[in-house]
């Protein structure tokens, strides 16, 4: 095809692109993403976007699609479209590099493609889904018995593929389909596979331009394309052509860097990783344009394609049909696909009502509160009840309250967090679905919140049904069921968790961490639930901003209702009788049912603001780039590389040279070449089992094996390579030869060590997120690593300059000073391997798993000559798993061990002598050996030619037994793991990280703590009166007790005050310590996370990583309490110097919760669900525990107990003694809250502060 026959077809141009990303704060701290991209593409063709990590291919496939905002373009940067067809907007659909994070991974395939189809067709097509599933799956090469897999358990490139399935579920095509890295992290063949599949598309769609980004595509996938765009950092464009012309051109631009044993291709993405500082990188950039503007000049853009000021965002508007799927949708999800994890909730409420109904007296719904209007004064009256009776009947009332208080509390609290957890995950499945056309906003919001209120509706009907027989409330009733009762429960209960629910779907639509929304979702119920009227009367207080903010928060509507439903309803006259349950409270039992439409207004507002808030992110209709028409001229804009400020850092190597002494010397040539680890008939089953080891003869066709029989040996100062397709168990095997995996290993499984040296091993996982300290720059990690690593080193080191040498090496120089989560992909997956190579005495057995994955070849190929130098200098063994190496890379390696599906080696030894042993049948497709050999390993155990690749290569490895029974030791516990000693050095070198990870990055969620903390404290300052601590509840039993149902007014404000002090102190201690056990726990639950990774190789000893962190976190807390307490200390007046003691029982207080807290993170494993659940769990156990409800010593011996474990019980006894006790009364008094602890002596303060030590 011609050059104007190919203009004819085109379908998207850009001409002088320029993205800036600018700060947030400053715009003058600008960092230039891509500088002035010029091209465009023709329709039934795919593209590749190839370049280094950090070149912006993903930048600009964002700027085409229209997902970026159109800030960071310049005002003459062009984007053109063809409105030529019937379509006038372009359809575009995009798919991401982690798909499993926009696909429900619970359902089958069946499921995610046949409701993709629904979603992206008209009811009328149904009938064709089924013929068009099959369609798509033929285009895509995938059979048709996967339909009935769970999308999670799929591999790799099975759910790439089904990614790109079903957005082409329309049956009218696209006419862009983008996507992000599609073959990262999959093996060469899976790899292919995609690509074809993609080329497939291409060719069978004439209306479609594919556009990948793409890292060291394989000579196969690069003949694929039709066009290359090849980015430089910098972001610039040094070639965009067709692949046959990549020799030519390099030929004759760059003679000089062209290397004739290398492919085209890597020339190219070599030189792009030389930056645009490079006169090479300068000058093909340069040629490039002058390309593009003789190829511009010959079509009018004006003619051909329509110039966009607004990429439309192609949203689909509402469709009742979108709402009813969508709610089918959710349905199948919720209660049928995850009703297991409904059933878990369920179980979790029904332990939550048992062990708080133990807490409670049955007796607690019995008081008849009923009294005629004229006779609440009259002191004779009510049932002719006894003055103790009378008493203990207002006592249970207060009782029932705070049951209802802490029942609803804790329920109310899992459901928000339940919610966020939720809404969460789904919010990026939204966003993917949404942005491709499946339905609109509406559809997806009005269907996720019916479905969530329906779950509601059975979590109240269940609690309610709970709380009214735990408790037996039949007894009101004559032990009949009232079902007019159970009904007004659950609706009362029922709008309150949705009211609630609200707030965590509104912080989740604003905010993208998690665990931030989780604590606002916290802060917020517990802010609601503390104006509910049970902890204090509102009405009572007598200040009217409090009871403002209180009918603002909607607080004691549910509350008021629930104490309707027992104490009026089917019980009082409403014409003739009140309710003092209710009047005490200033509970208007006539607003009971009006109340209800306020409650239910506020939700309707906060589901608006939701609506409102994901409408702005998610469907705002177009994003203004601000393009205009550069005054009808075609000339090209300069490319300006002034702007550039890349540099290498230079030092004098000699300065980290390591000096190694004569002996060092002689060991490592008398060791080079021997055997350093080999294995033998290593077995791994794919469970644990009950009994402690297997054989493999009790294997049966039930056994699922992932490692079978496998014999291999690896020797010292070697670069050694794990291959084969994914599932064949590389990392599997690599976790085995690394010390992580022994239980599930069989018997027979035998393991052999040098006997020169000790074995020191490291370990590093594909993902380095947690690898990688956030709030450090490159630089600041090196050295703090190397800081770590060589702490027992006696010889003086020059940290910085080990530092800055490895970023040379690994290329990432010009990184130096940038924050870690900010680095692309692949400087953070150098800069993890850069933190394991800082330490002088390095270990001898380096296993990495993918250390390649997600890097540009160039990257990759430094990376692997890296590594081979260092073995090869160092004597050491480095095992890596590895996908997609080109042959320059492979010939790298010293030892290849090719897998099989099923677990079986196939090939053990050098890379040139895979040919011999290879099977002599033909070669039709003139596969190079390496290429072959993946072929077959792609098979499975079963099949004869890798049963015979087995054989040989096994028969091959054991030749050499005798020299491993010479060379090495056998281990019988299997490979050794390193347990570093504990060192104050390496204490205080944590302590120094620890502060400056804390002013990076983790700062923000210690200030949002200390915010909330002193938030509270001035709330309580707020709703409690400083007057009521002159209160002392002192009284003489043989004085009073006559006159305590004869009470005047100013008797009745002395015992409200009594009340208040206490509900004073138990709110301090109880939210105070409910807030730091959350904080404790999120935070330490990703701080192990990096912890688990460095102890594992040796940085240090548990004790270094837990000592420094609890001190600095212990400072963040004494901080916090010295201005909490002094907030809080209003009883100055009555117990003067009391702030230090008060001071000293939070701190033990927060100090115990801190403990708890991070046990729990430990016990849970950083799920973020069973931690949330726990926290609550933990919480509520403490709080009823801590004399809160029912006083300790009333409950049963064994809840007696379990409070020695609780520090909110040791908290307040301190408190209340502190207040009360210490001769505040005079002789033959007697304190009342104190007798109703059973607190009869002062020593018990003291008790209380060694128990919280």
């Amino acid at each position: 095809m011609n050059e104007n026959e190919k203009l004819k077809k085109l379908s998207i141009a850009w001409r002088n692109l320029r993205y800036e990303a600018n700060s947030l704060l400053f715009r003058r701290d600008r960092k230039i993403i891509l500088r002035r991209l010029n091209g465009h593409l023709n329709y039934q063709s795919l593209n590749g976007f190839l370049g280094p990590s950090g070149s912006g291919k993903t930048t600009l496939l964002n700027c085409l699609n229209g997902t970026l905002r159109g800030t960071g373009l310049s005002t003459d940067s062009e984007i053109y479209f063809d409105r030529s067809g019937n379509q006038q907007t372009p359809i575009i659909r995009s798919i991401e590099q982690h798909v499993q994070e926009t696909i429900i991974g619970k359902m089958t395939i069946r499921q995610v493609l046949q409701y993709a189809f629904r979603f992206k067709n008209n009811r009328k097509d149904f009938s064709k889904m089924d013929h068009h599933i099959g369609q798509i799956l033929k285009e895509i090469q995938l059979d048709e018995t996967i339909l009935d897999n769970q999308f999670e358990k799929c591999s790799g490139g099975e759910q790439k593929r089904v990614a790109i399935a079903q957005e082409l579920m329309s049956l009218q095509q696209p006419n862009f389909l983008f996507m992000d890295e599609p073959t990262t992290g999959l093996d060469s063949n899976s790899a292919l596979l995609v690509m074809q599949c993609l080329r497939r598309l291409a060719d069978h769609n004439d209306h479609l331009t594919i556009l990948v980004s793409i890292h060291a595509p394989s000579s196969d996938i690069l003949n694929l394309f039709d066009q290359l765009y090849i980015l430089a950092k910098g972001g610039v464009c040094i070639y965009f052509d067709s692949p046959k012309n990549l020799k030519m051109k390099l030929q004759q631009n760059c003679r000089e860097e062209f290397r004739q044993d290398r492919p085209p291709i890597e020339n190219y993405l070599k030189i792009a990783c030389e930056g645009i500082d490079n006169t090479a990188v300068q000058r093909l950039a340069n040629i490039n344009l002058e390309e593009q503007q003789e190829k511009l000049s010959r079509v009018n853009l004006k003619e051909e394609l329509d110039l966009i000021n607004s990429i439309p965002n192609n949203r689909k508007t509402f469709n009742i049909g979108d709402l009813f799927l969508n709610l089918h949708r959710m349905t199948n999800l919720i209660f049928i696909i995850e009703r297991n994890k409904l059933l878990k909730h369920f179980l979790a409420f029904l332990s939550f009502s048992i062990i708080l109904s133990m807490f409670f007296k049955q007796s607690i719904v019995r008081p008849n509160t009923c009294y005629r209007f004229d006779d609440y004064d009259d002191d004779e009256s009510n049932n002719n009840s006894t003055c103790f009776e009378q008493l203990q009947d207002k006592q249970l009332v207060d009782q029932y309250r705070m049951y209802l208080y802490v029942g609803n509390g804790i329920i109310a609290f899992v459901i928000a967090c339940i919610t966020v957890l939720e809404f969460m995950p789904l919010m990026k499945i939204f966003r993917n679905e949404h942005r491709n056309h499946w339905y609109s906003l509406g559809a997806f919001n009005f269907s996720f919140m019916t479905i969530k209120i329906i779950e509601l509706a059975l979590i109240s009907a269940y609690t309610t049904g709970m709380m009214y027989f735990f408790i037996d409330h039949t007894y009101v009733d004559d032990y009949q069921i009232n079902f007019n009762r159970l009904a007004h429960y659950f609706l009362f209960l029922l709008i309150y968790y949705i009211y609630l629910q609200s707030y965590g779907l509104l912080f989740g639509s604003i905010l993208s961490i998690q665990e931030f929304v989780i604590i606002l979702n916290i802060v917020a119920v517990e802010t609601i639930h503390l104006f509910n009227g049970a902890m204090f009367n509102v009405e009572k207080i007598q200040r009217p901003m409090l009871t403002i903010i209180s009918d603002i928060l909607m607080s004691k509507i549910s509350q008021n209702g629930l104490m309707y439903s027992l104490n009026v309803l089917d019980r009082c006259d409403m014409e003739t009788e009140l309710s003092y349950a209710l009047v005490d409270y200033g509970i208007d039992q006539n607003k009971v049912y009006t109340d209800l439409i306020k409650i239910i207004a506020a939700t309707m507002a906060i589901r608006i603001a939701t609506f409102g808030v994901m409408y702005i992110r998610f469907s705002n209709p177009y994003i203004k780039i601000n393009s205009r028409r550069s005054l009808g001229k075609n000339e090209l804009v300069p490319i300006d590389y002034n702007d550039s400020s890349m540099e290498m850092m230079k030092i004098d190597s000699n300065e980290i040279t390591r000096h190694k002494e004569n002996q060092e010397l002689e060991f490592e040539n008398f060791a080079r070449g021997k055997i350093m680890v080999a294995w033998r008939s290593v077995t791994l089953f794919a469970s644990n089992s009950i009994y402690e080891i297997r054989s493999v003869n009790d294997i049966n066709d039930q056994c699922k094996l992932i490692l079978r029989n496998l014999n291999g040996q690896f020797r010292f100062g070697t670069l050694n390579a794990l291959m084969g397709p994914s599932g064949a168990g590389k990392t599997s095997l690599m976790k085995v030869l690394n010390g992580q995996m022994k239980t599930r290993l069989c018997e027979e499984s035998q393991f052999y060590l040098t006997k020169y040296c000790p074995t020191r091993v490291c370990y590093l996982t594909q993902e380095v997120s947690w690898h990688l300290i956030p709030g450090l720059t490159t630089l600041q990690s090196l050295i703090y690593a190397s800081r770590l690593k060589n702490a027992q080193e006696e010889l003086k080191i020059n940290h910085e300059s080990i530092a800055r040498n490895i970023l040379n090496e690994l290329g990432i120089a010009d990184a130096a000073d940038t924050y870690v989560q900010k680095c692309s992909g692949g400087e953070r997956k150098r800069l993890a391997l850069g933190l394991e190579l800082t330490s002088l005495r390095m270990p001898n057995l380096i296993c990495i798993d993918e250390p390649t994955s997600g890097l540009d070849s160039n990257s990759a190929e430094t990376l692997v000559a890296c590594l081979a130098r260092l073995a090869r200098t160092h004597n050491l063994t480095i095992i890596t798993s590895i996908h997609q190496p080109n042959m320059e890379m492979l010939m790298m390696f010293d030892q290849l061990y090719v897998m099989a599906l099923g677990g079986v080696c196939v090939y053990s030894g050098k890379p040139s002598d895979i040919q011999q042993n290879l099977p002599s049948d033909s070669n039709p497709e003139d596969l190079s050996p390496i290429e072959r050999l993946i072929k077959y390993s792609c098979h499975n155990y079963n099949d004869l030619q890798v049963q015979d690749l087995s054989r040989l290569a096994n028969n091959k490895i054991l030749s050499e037994h005798e020299d491993v029974l010479d060379k090495t030791v056998f281990v019988i516990d299997g490979i050794p793991t390193i347990r570093n000693r504990f060192t104050l050095q390496s204490c205080w070198v944590m302590i120094l990280r620890y502060v400056m990870f804390v002013r990076g990055y983790q700062w923000i969620p210690f200030i949002m703590f200390s915010y909330i903390c002193v938030f509270l404290a001035l709330l309580f300052l707020f709703i409690f009166d400083s007057k009521m601590v002159n209160t002392d509840g002192c009284f003489n039993p043989q004085e009073d007790l006559n006159i305590t149902c004869n009470k005047t007014k100013e008797d009745d404000e002395k015992v409200f005050d009594l009340e208040m002090s206490f509900r004073y102190m138990v709110t301090c201690t109880n939210i105070l310590m409910s807030l730091f056990l959350v904080q404790t726990s999120f935070l330490f639950s990703r701080d192990i996370k990096y912890f688990w990774n460095e102890y594992r190789n040796g940085w240090y000893s548990t004790g270094a990583f837990y000592l420094p962190r609890i001190l600095l976190e212990w400072i963040h807390i004494a901080l916090t309490m010295l201005i909490f307490i002094y907030m809080i200390d209003i009883y100055e007046t009555i117990r003067p110097g009391i702030y230090i003691w008060l001071f000293i029982i939070f701190l033990l207080g927060i100090i115990c919760t801190q403990g708890m807290g991070n046990l729990l993170a430990i016990t849970t494993n950083g799920e973020l669900n069973l931690l949330v659940v726990s926290m609550l769990c933990v919480a509520m156990l403490c709080i009823l525990l801590g004399n809160s409800a029912t006083p300790v010593k009333q409950l049963h011996y064994s809840f007696e107990f379990l409070s020695l474990f609780s520090p909110s019980r040791f908290i307040n006894e301190c408190f209340i003694m502190l207040q009360y006790g210490f001769d505040r009364c005079r002789p033959k008094e007697i304190q009342v809250i104190l007798y109703q602890l059973r607190i009869e002596h002062d020593e018990h303060f003291y008790f209380c502060i060694i128990m919280l030590i």
